[in-house]
């Protein structure tokens, strides 16, 4: 049942046996001690099964199995106690070590510790639990400030990723007036372009610097159909209206230019640009391309090839399910899987107040995904978003555990 972990530990048990001078082929296990060895084998199969273990971690957890065992064997406490000291102890070791590449020197120092904690439980656990409750206080006492920097790290995700989604919905929304005003209009190429680029980039940052500003946004929305009707009035020769119109709008267009970064003398230079094109009336007038839709940053791109098949937005998903997804709340922990099958612990960290899709952060704090409850429920519905994942490791292992049980019975 245990597989090939549940062999190991017993061949290693029927070696120590040897080793004291008892005959193996006189020695066996009760049907208790059995069950214990099988529960740890399961329980070690599960914590490298699902969690996202670099080498030297996978080194510190092989370390661990046959002192557990021994804990097991004299102790089946272990497994229905969430206080018992072995277990409060390897749920920390997961902390420290779960997602730890030791890309920083905190990160090393955790791997470091753990690792030493686990050879100081080899040496000398003698069925005395003191040695894990002390082994816990003292791992325990580093991962607080280590919390505190994944607290902090969990911030730093949630401001960028709303700072990522307002902008691209600025974007968005910057991309629909320029449709608006270019789509159906047949333009001179200098004010397509201005309003193209130049006004494209101003609506943007009005958006997103003075969005609470109606009246500011009201105005730079302006702008773009003043443009619109300069190139009307200059088509239909109407030389003192427009050169009106351009009076009025050189403080706002000196101001557009200004916003896409040039200064004052060359915002006056492009000022006179548009003036120089507007000023004849029969200048060749046209249809111009739409603007496509923004490219999405790689890294999001990268993060959603990872988790999201191409076009998941686009799948049907159960309402039922996307239901349920919308009333996860941050601080619930979830087990994500890629597509390549690698399962890891995620947390949501965030809901954004914008789109009202979810930020996914790993025990690091590390963004993982951000997605809608759709899409969520599409992960769900196809195995690889499991919902309502234990808080600790040995609690989600147990759960494992009792699930494979069921499974074989």
């Amino acid at each position: 049942m245990s597989g090939r972990l549940g062999e190991t530990i017993r061949d290693q048990l029927y070696d120590g046996a040897r080793r004291l001078g008892f005959n193996p082929d006189q020695t066996c296990f009760s049907a208790e001690e059995d069950d214990a060895i099988d529960l740890v084998a399961l329980l070690f199969d599960s914590l490298f099964r699902n969690h996202a273990l670099q080498d030297r971690a996978r080194r510190v957890y092989a370390r661990l199995v046959m002192p557990y065992v021994k804990v097991a064997l004299t102790d089946n406490a272990v497994f229905v106690k969430r206080e018992h000291p072995a277990r409060r102890l390897l749920d920390a070791i997961t902390e420290a070590c779960e997602g730890n590449d030791g890309e920083t020197p905190q990160d090393r120092d955790l791997l470091e510790r753990a690792s030493e904690i686990s050879q100081r439980i080899v040496c000398d656990y003698n069925e005395d639990l003191a040695v894990f409750e002390l082994a816990h206080a003292e791992l325990d006492a580093m991962l607080a400030q280590h919390r505190r920097r994944i607290e902090l790290q969990e911030q730093r995700a949630a401001k960028a990723t709303y700072g990522r989604e307002r902008l691209g919905a600025a974007r968005s929304q910057a991309d629909q007036a320029v449709r608006e005003r270019i789509g159906e209009s047949r333009l001179t190429q200098a004010v397509a372009d201005f309003i193209a680029t130049p006004w494209r980039h101003h609506l943007v940052q009005v958006m997103l610097r003075e969005n609470d500003d109606p009246k500011r946004r009201a105005q730079a929305m302006a702008l773009g159909d003043a443009l619109v009707m300069a190139d009307k009035l200059a088509a239909e020769n109407r030389g003192r209206e427009l050169a009106d119109q351009l009076l009025a709008l050189q403080p706002i267009i000196v101001q557009c230019l200004a916003s896409s970064g040039l200064d004052d003398s060359a915002a006056q230079h492009g000022m006179a640009g548009l003036v120089r094109a507007l000023s004849t009336p029969d200048k060749e007038r046209s249809e111009h391309p739409l603007p496509s839709a923004s490219d999405i940053e790689e890294d999001v791109a990268e993060e959603r090839r990872l988790y999201l098949a191409s076009g998941a937005a686009q799948v049907a998903h159960d309402p039922l399910l996307a239901e349920r997804m919308r009333q996860l709340e941050p601080g619930d922990w979830l087990r994500l899987t890629n597509i390549q099958g690698e399962t890891i612990a995620v947390k949501v960290a965030w809901v954004s107040p914008l789109t009202s899709r979810f930020l996914l952060v790993n025990r690091r704090g590390v963004r993982a995904l951000v997605a809608s409850a759709e899409e969520l429920a599409i992960l769900a519905a196809s195995g690889r978003l499991l919902v309502g994942a234990e808080r600790t490791a040995f609690d989600e292992a147990m759960r494992q555990v009792r699930r494979h049980l069921d499974r074989v019975i």
